[in-house]
């Protein structure tokens, strides 16, 4: 468990949207058009939830377990306990528990609870427990089973043997020695573990060399990022009563724009009685967790330790617990949950070491010579095809009545997706039979978007956060990031054929701009464009229509013009 430096940091609500129509690209997208033979109901923005379980002050047992639930009124979907180096694999007690409907959580830690100083990452690097590591990987095998493993966890705090500030303030001996423990399990044939990175939800010292980032093994042998904080209120001296998003906002937002496409798991958090409201505390979960859509699943520590951190801590902190989880947002489905992390589009990491002294961030300020699109909030936005969102921006507006091809494109956000309506006047609406990367070669969509606000407008070249993405207009509609050479992930379009011309109503996370979150552009001035590709017949394109720039402006930013995502009313 972990000592915190608390920043604050407070999100708009997310929302998700899950198409229920064909998928016609090859990437996770979910795509519905309109026939006429095709009945298309909407689709409510809402997130799906997030998946409950706990830690229960030990090795789960089967009356601790049915008492926690009795005392929740909620099933658990996973089942957190810890071990050390001395333990071996619980093979039976895993597939018990997996049998019963749970899937087990092992926090692994690096040290013998008799001898705190006997292991450290140098002789884990060395290969001094590879037996010892060799047989647990066994183990698992045998088990057979999904089974999340936590190992090494906190190593950004100054507590455990493990940690980067106890090897020399280097990071590489953890990466190394995380990659050594995997690579002994994949040698085993350990593959179904999922792996839970889990650094603290603040470091300590916060240094440079200190940045979790800078201990991230690598996708490859990560399949959840996970997180720990606790609201410790005034039970020590350093701490105070704090919020869910002051636990956990500056660090989600960090590793989501730095470490796209994996699923977030809160692996330990809890939050004390004195000097606030637990129970408006534990009300205020489910709100508090819509701020964050990476974040799949939660274990409560549930444990009289430093605090009472326990779910019945008081009656009215229990009956705070039983209202907030009946709520269908706490989801319980142990194949919904071994799910998520499979069904992740792991993204290359975009990591870069921090400076030791950031510089001093000033925002940029809005270049009058260029357009500027402020756009705000659309919340529940349905996916149907049909303009009734309420949306207070003006359109960007493309061409004009005197060309074959115009159009009106309305824009909003959630911190979840951007939200696009588009309204396309063309005499020959659908004309595009190209796929993936091709798709620009006929009737398409397209969106270019920085998503750093300290970038420099006049930059001729794209950085890591410049993105150009497309969606192809035609009843096969489907997605690309040519950015990223891929289909988008998890993008929500609907395409609609009407008399002279289309329409294209569309949802695209925040993920796929190298952002897990709307949190790090809100009111700053970013570069942003779109444009509208036409094609008359089957041969391909014959025009471009720009909001600004030449035709050229795909590869040149400076070209672009300039968007706020406002969080004004």
């Amino acid at each position: 468990m972990s000592k915190q430096l608390i920043l604050a940091l407070f999100l708009l609500f997310p929302c998700l949207i899950i198409a229920s129509d064909t998928n016609t690209s090859t990437a996770k997208v979910d795509v519905v058009f309109n026939e006429p033979s095709l009945k298309i109901t909407g689709i409510s923005a809402a997130k799906k939830g997030v998946y409950w379980g706990a830690f229960l002050g030990g090795e789960p047992s089967p009356a601790g377990m049915k008492q926690f639930e009795d005392n929740t009124g909620k099933k658990m979907s996973q089942v957190m306990w810890f071990l050390d180096w001395n333990s071996d694999f619980p093979v039976a007690h895993c597939a018990v528990l997996y049998k019963a409907g749970y899937i087990p959580h092992l926090t692994w830690e690096p040290w013998l609870w008799s001898d705190k100083e006997a292991i450290n990452l140098d002789k884990i690097i060395a290969g001094q427990f590879d037996a010892y590591i060799g047989n647990f990987a066994k183990g698992a095998k045998a088990y057979g089973q999904t089974l999340f493993l936590r190992v090494g966890h906190e190593f950004n705090g100054n507590w455990y043997p493990w940690a980067v500030s106890k090897n020399n303030n280097d990071p590489e001996k953890y990466k190394k020695a995380y990659i050594h423990i995997h690579d002994i399990f994949e040698s085993a044939g350990a593959d179904n573990v999922q792996w839970i990175w889990a650094p603290n939800c603040s470091s300590v010292p916060d240094t440079s060399w200190n940045d979790p980032l800078l201990a991230y093994p690598g996708d490859k042998y990560v399949d959840w990022v996970g997180l720990d904080g606790y609201n410790f209120g005034s039970t020590q001296s350093w701490s105070k009563w704090v919020s869910f998003s002051e636990v956990f906002g500056s660090m989600y937002e960090k590793l989501s724009g730095a470490i796209p496409g994996k699923p977030f798991m809160i692996a330990e958090f809890a939050c004390a009685e004195r000097d606030g409201d637990k129970s408006a505390w534990v009300a205020s979960l489910e709100s508090e967790l819509k701020n964050y859509p990476l974040i799949r699943s939660i274990v409560w520590f549930d444990l009289n330790k430093e605090a009472d951190w326990r779910v019945n801590s008081s009656p009215e902190v229990l009956k705070a617990f039983k209202k907030a989880l009946a709520s269908k947002f706490f989801l319980v489905s142990q194949t919904g949950l071994e799910s998520e992390a499979k069904n992740t589009i792991g993204l290359k990491a975009s990591i870069k070491n921090p400076p030791a002294k950031p510089a001093k961030k000033t925002g940029r300020v809005a270049d009058v010579k260029k357009p500027l699109l402020i756009v705000k909030t659309v919340n529940d936005a349905v996916i149907d095809g049909v303009f009734k969102e309420k949306i207070k921006t003006d359109p960007v507006i493309i061409g004009d009545k005197t060309k074959n091809v115009s159009g009106k494109i309305y824009v909003g956000y959630d911190s979840a997706s951007v939200y696009l309506f588009a309204d396309i006047s063309d005499k020959t609406p659908g004309m595009n039979f190209k796929k993936g990367a091709d798709i620009w070669d006929g009737d398409a969509l397209e969106l270019t978007l920085c998503t750093n606000p300290e970038a420099d407008p006049s930059r001729t070249a794209y950085d890591n956060y410049d993105f150009q993405i497309g969606i192809k207009a035609s009843k096969d509609t489907e997605t690309w990031n040519f950015t990223t050479k891929s289909p988008l992930i998890n993008p929500v379009v609907f395409y609609n054929e009407k008399k002279g011309g289309y329409t294209i109503e569309a949802l695209i996370p925040w993920s796929n701009f190298n952002t897990g979150c709307f949190c790090r552009i809100k009111n700053k001035v970013i570069s942003f464009d779109m444009a509208i590709d036409n094609a008359d017949d089957a041969k391909g394109r014959t025009s471009q229509l720009r909001w600004t720039g030449s035709e050229d402006y795909y590869k040149n930013p400076s070209q672009w013009g300039q968007v706020i995502f406002s969080t004004e009313k």
